[in-house]
């Protein structure tokens, strides 16, 4: 064929050594211009990377050239840096304490750090087969914890004298872990508790709950005081009334999907004249996690100690609150 390379089949296998093997000629459509003599012209072909290159058409040679350009660029792009494995972490529960006081019974728990790297222990808390929390350390993040050390966490557990919060076994201890070489998020641990030191836990509650009824409580309107997109956070006006003086020992929602803190926050005392208006700020951690539970009814536990027995009470929240919580923190 005019314009073209001639050869046998070998010849071009072994003119195809890589990109740098391309030959400039005129388009296969262009007539050939006869020499002065009469024949085809003889002028010297155009070549990129020496003598031994394989010929290609004009039209062509953009690509070839974006071919040459693509393999320079891979040969010179820096290889993707391997990720670093998981911070090793292991951590175990070396041993636990209840210690009865008034209204509640603290657990304490000894974390023991067996990893070669150091941990930040951040939530813990205890709570039942359902998912209820039953009670959570006051202090967060609980702290850290260095390579072959231990840490203590005490966890103020009330006693539960209300017959519809059941507490439904196996008991078990959440926290979650995060260590410093390791950025990622933090990893939430389960150990279970000791079934003997749970059942010590409810001879303490059946001996609170059985010497009397509970306080009387009363709640009045509750109304939302302020919003903040940012946080996902709607703050919460939830004004109390009580019969006798009572000490607040814990303030949280009964669905884990939520997180309350209060202002001040608790142990705070209540006295018995008048309404004393507790601000509590609801935050949505995470909207996927709330997604399934905005149809539910929602509720604040107040846990306290006082003269009357009973250590709890359950304060519905409005749909109407929720609402403006689920607008503000997740919006559709």
């Amino acid at each position: 064929m005019p314009g073209m390379a001639q050869g046998d089949d070998a010849d071009r296998d072994a003119e195809l050594d890589g990109v740098y093997g391309l030959e400039l000629v005129p388009d296969i459509g262009e007539e050939p211009k006869p020499d002065a003599i009469g024949g085809l012209s003889t002028a010297p072909r155009e070549t990129i990377g020496g003598s031994r290159a394989r010929r290609i058409p004009r039209a062509l040679r953009p690509i070839g050239l974006l071919v040459i350009a693509a393999v320079v660029a891979t040969a010179l792009w820096p290889s993707p840096k391997s990720k670093p494995a998981p911070a090793d972490v292991r951590i175990r529960v070396a041993g636990a304490a209840l210690a009865p006081s008034g209204r509640i019974a603290t657990l304490t728990l000894v974390l023991a750090n067996d990893a070669a790297a150091a941990a930040s222990v951040g939530d813990a808390e205890v709570q039942d087969a359902d998912g209820h929390r039953i009670g959570a350390d006051r202090q967060w993040p609980a702290g850290d914890i260095p390579p072959g050390s231990t840490l203590s966490v005490d966890i103020p557990v009330p006693y539960v004298c209300d017959t519809h919060l059941p507490q439904r076994l196996p008991i078990a201890l959440h926290v979650s872990v995060s260590s410093p070489l390791d950025s990622g998020t933090p990893r939430n641990l389960s150990y279970p508790l000791d079934p003997q030191a749970w059942e010590k836990f409810e001879r303490y509650q059946s001996g609170v709950c059985d010497a009397g009824g509970p306080a009387a409580v009363t709640i009045g309107a509750i109304a939302v005081a302020g919003t903040d997109p940012t946080a996902r956070s709607v703050r919460i006006l939830v004004p109390v009334s009580v019969g006798a003086p009572l000490t607040v020992d814990g303030i949280h929602p009964a669905n884990q999907a939520f997180r309350v803190a209060a202002d001040p926050a608790p142990p705070l005392s209540l006295p018995s004249s008048g309404w004393q208006v507790i601000a509590t700020t609801w935050q949505v951690p995470d909207c996927a996690r709330a997604a399934d539970q905005w149809d539910k009814h929602q509720s604040l536990l107040l846990t306290y100690e006082g003269p009357t027995g009973g250590t709890s009470v359950t304060i519905p929240v409005p749909a109407a609150v929720v609402a403006q919580l689920r607008a503000t923190a997740c919006p559709r």
